[in-house]
């Protein structure tokens, strides 16, 4: 097996997630605001990654997926412990959400409607482990469904403290890089960005389009 090394990165990245407009706090469904600081900290107690110290590392956006991992896994993770995925342009991050989120509204059957997104762009700088570019040496990582091969790999990493994996996107056309960020304290200055609404139509999302609020 051809060896994977780590390469130095230093940019911004690209997220997509799901919001509310006008935009209100990734944590607004589940606790008061007054506590968000509080749930961080006991979070940070049981997973001392979350728990670095960085400014700016606690925001809200960047903290979201590793304090609230999804329990169904993904690429690289098996639901264990939550990655920041995201990619190097707004392209990477849309097109791989894109098909995320019509998937998800395809197993639960949900009828036609419109889904508010927002880009949040945060600073990435870390050593990521490299496989970008090199589906024919690592196919196993790459595979459109079966994440197993990927979630193993990811667990590896993961447990030997890993910054992260950078990796060529499956859903975008062009395979661009994406990133799948295992540790909070190699992101900083998160900040909103866009604001996208996907068009469900009941079996696929063709289109998305940017809303702006315009004062009169």
């Amino acid at each position: 097996m051809s060896r994977i090394v780590r390469v130095a990165v230093n940019v911004d990245c690209y997220r997509v997630i799901p919001t509310k407009y006008p935009t209100i706090d990734v944590f607004e469904d589940v606790a008061d605001p007054a506590d968000y600081d509080a749930l961080y900290e006991i979070q940070a107690m049981t997973n001392p990654r979350l728990d670095d110290g960085r400014p700016g590392s606690s925001n809200g956006y960047i903290a979201a997926p590793f304090a609230h991992r999804n329990p169904a896994g993904s690429r690289f993770s098996d639901g264990s412990f939550g990655i920041y995925y995201a990619g190097c342009s707004e392209d990477v991050s849309i097109a791989e959400t894109v098909y995320h989120t019509a998937r998800f509204m395809q197993d639960t059957s949900e009828p036609a409607q419109s889904l508010d997104k927002r880009i949040i762009i945060a600073h990435l700088e870390a050593r990521l482990h490299n496989i970008a570019g090199k589906q024919k040496q690592f196919p196993e990582y790459y595979r459109n469904t079966d994440y197993s091969q990927s979630q193993a790999f990811g667990l590896s990493l993961y447990d030997q403290d890993a910054e992260g994996i950078r990796y060529s996107s499956v859903r975008h056309k062009a395979h661009d890089h994406a990133y799948a960020v295992m540790t909070p304290r190699v992101l900083s200055r998160a900040r909103q960005s866009k604001h996208l609404v996907y068009e469900w139509d009941g079996a696929s999302i063709e289109s998305y389009y940017e809303k702006k609020l315009i004062s009169v």
